[in-house]
């Protein structure tokens, strides 16, 4: 993740394009790697199993560019978010400016295994996202870090070729096997 040299705010942040995929970290606009293929078909198998399961359910998912405020000087851009219909009623066409999103996932690259693993992690915590998953596609693997007193605390960890079933989201089911299968053995 590379600096970049403007400084701003999240009524700026806000503003920007939607194929501009830099993130508000502490007042910076920081640059995110570009997604692989790799990482858009994870995203976009995810979305749909999501959108299968959760249309029945009242909630809404959100792919990324949809961007999340923490705060004033700090805004995230998460590759997956599932949201309550009332949430998504009451956001704003280019951000979530209140509230949060029930779910965030990230896909981690080895660029930004940092950047989703911690400070992701304290800012999703920070505004109450009750659930947070790290997707890492080396290692094939699926963490889900669930809210517990203000803190994320591991609480499932699914990989290669099992099903992921959710203990928070009832009857929601992910094929690991299926969502490695366009991936290469080895990653580049």
């Amino acid at each position: 993740m590379a600096r970049a040299a403007e400084a701003g705010r999240w009524s700026d942040f806000i503003l920007l394009p939607g194929d501009d995929r830099r993130e508000l970290v502490d007042g910076v606009l920081m640059e995110v790697e570009r997604p692989t293929k790799w990482h858009e078909f994870i995203c976009a198998f995810l979305i749909k199993t999501l959108m299968t399961w959760g249309e029945r359910r009242g909630l809404v998912v959100l792919g990324s560019g949809y961007r999340v405020r923490i705060n004033d000087h700090r805004g995230a851009v998460p590759d997956v978010q599932l949201l309550t219909e009332a949430t998504y009623d009451a956001a704003g066409p280019n951000g979530l400016e209140s509230g949060h999103p029930e779910l965030v996932i990230e896909v981690v690259s080895p660029s930004s295994r940092t950047h989703d693993g911690l400070r992701k992690l304290d800012w999703y915590a920070k505004i109450g996202v009750p659930e947070y998953w790290l997707v890492n596609p080396e290692t094939r693997s699926l963490v889900v870090h669930r809210l517990q007193h203000g803190v994320y605390a591991i609480v499932q960890h699914s990989e290669g070729q099992e099903v992921f079933r959710s203990k928070t989201f009832k009857g929601l089911r992910v094929p690991l096997a299926s969502l490695w299968s366009r991936l290469p053995k080895k990653l580049e």
